[in-house]
This record gives structure tokens, sequence and C-alpha cells, in this order.
């Protein structure tokens, strides 16, 4: 049977997500996290009705994978992506879920790396507003001055 979406992370989808991860880790050192490390995480295999529909090792999807940004990819972070892909292609055509879903984490990856933030568009983000508002006004009155 077709799953209508990824699934609002079921506890039968979270428990095979749990099983492959635990499939994929490596042996740790006492104290050293569980979370799965990027050679790990590229060998996870999405469970089979989602073959095709994920693609786990483009980088943008990695980025949304590791929701705290720490560098590992805990069961918590694979559970958050799939509930959060699973809302995300509620009442999207099956065929359109790859697509769309590298779609949606490349825009995270760019707005949360690659777009520059307002203080780096706007100077130095010491300043404040007022400041800022300052500056462009005698910036345009220079301008003006020189007309």
């Amino acid at each position: 049977p077709t799953p209508r979406n990824m699934g609002g992370a079921s506890s039968n989808l979270r428990s095979m997500l749990s099983e492959e991860s635990s499939r994929v880790r490596g042996a740790r050192l006492d104290g050293e996290p569980a979370g799965l490390r990027l050679s790990e995480m590229l060998k996870f295999q999405v469970p089979d009705e989602f073959v095709g529909d994920v693609v786990i090792p483009h980088p943008a999807t990695l980025w949304v994978l590791d929701k705290d940004k720490d560098g590992l990819f805990s069961d918590q972070d694979i559970h958050a992506f799939a509930d959060g892909m699973g809302r995300y292609t509620h009442g999207l055509i099956r065929e359109e879920w790859r697509d769309m879903l590298v779609g949606k984490c490349y825009m995270s990856l760019h707005d949360d790396v690659l777009r520059p933030k307002r203080d780096e568009l706007m100077g130095d983000s010491s300043s404040s507003e007022e400041e800022e508002i300052a500056e462009i006004d005698a910036n345009r009155n220079r301008r003006l001055d020189r007309a």
C-alpha cells in the first residue's frame, strides 16, 4: 500500500527510522553522543515505501536533517525531519515529493546560510536602527548638496 504522506511520523515509521539508525551506527566510546556521523548518515536507507522520495545524500537535505546543527544526526533529528516532511508532503502528488522536498530543503539552507542577513546588507550590525537612518539621511543630504 502506498502511504498518503510521509506521515506525521507514526510510531511504526519512527521505529523503522530508529532501527535504521542502529544498523548504520558504528561503535561509540563511553560518553560519546549516539547521533549518527555524516559517514553513517550517508549509509542510511529510508524505508522501502519512501525510496526515491527522499534524497538523503543531498547537502540541503543533510542541512535540514541536522535540526540542532551539531554535526550529528540524532534519532530526534531524523524523527523531526520525518514529521516536518510528512506535513509538507500532505496533499502533494506523490510524483512531486522528491523535487519538492529537495527544493524545500535547499530553500531552508539558503535562508539559514546563503541569504544575507539584514545587518549584513545595511552595514555595521552594532549600530542602532536610528543611527542607520541618520546615516542614510546624511548620505542623501550630501548627494542633494552636490546636485
